[in-house]
């Protein structure tokens, strides 16, 4: 399983710098034998899987392309995992549905629930005909928790949920019709990037937002 990581993640050196690579390759090594000898046994149950697999619809008119890291196909229920790297408190808070608050006042709702509630949209969308049905999405965490385990968040979509997310995709299509690229929402991830690359004029605080 080293050999076969470590040529396949090779491919990827250009994306990282040195430091970077060296970090991911190390936490590659430690981890995905771990990972591997855990979830051996659940993976194994599986009756239909998919993995890296291209999903291609419109939602809301808007066209849209991901691809998801893996499905578990159950009938014709289909799961959608998504694998993360990222520190087990921060996978929680993005993997939690959004407040009714939130939505109220309009703000983007975690990311992780985001994407995975997309995904479940394009799946029910694009395979129709094969009579597939997606609610479910979950989360697939690199990291372990205090006993050693790998952890899973797990997400179920209602009606209002995927409504939710088909509103917000049209408000960004209206957004990037408009050419209103230079104003963020002042709170995600990429906003408060941006901020540090000065490469927006002006994103809103979030007290200004509250007014």
């Amino acid at each position: 399983m080293h050999i076969e990581f470590s040529f396949d993640f090779l491919k990827l050196r250009a994306g990282f710098t040195e430091k970077q690579f060296e970090l991911k390759l190390d936490q590659g090594r430690t981890f995905l034998p771990k990972f591997r000898n855990q979830k051996l046994c659940e993976y194994q149950k599986y009756e239909k899987i998919e993995t890296e697999f291209n999903v291609h619809t419109k939602i809301a008119g808007v066209s849209i392309t991901g691809n998801i890291d893996k499905m578990v196909i159950d009938g014709n229920q289909v799961t959608v995992y998504d694998y993360k790297t990222s520190k087990l408190t921060s996978s929680q808070l993005k993997s939690k549905a959004p407040s009714k608050s939130s939505k109220e006042n309009e703000k983007f709702p975690p990311s992780y629930w985001f994407q995975l509630g997309l995904y479940t949209m394009m799946i029910n969308e694009a395979h129709e005909q094969k009579g597939w049905k997606s609610r479910h999405g979950v989360i697939e965490s690199m990291e372990v928790n205090n006993e050693g385990e790998f952890v899973n968040f797990e997400m179920v979509y209602s009606n209002e949920d995927f409504d939710y997310i088909k509103s917000i995709v049209e408000k960004a299509n209206l957004k990037l019709q408009s050419m209103e690229f230079m104003h963020g929402c002042g709170d995600c991830d990429w906003c408060k990037f941006a901020k540090q690359v000065n490469q927006v004029m002006y994103i809103p605080s979030n007290s200004e937002e509250a007014d």
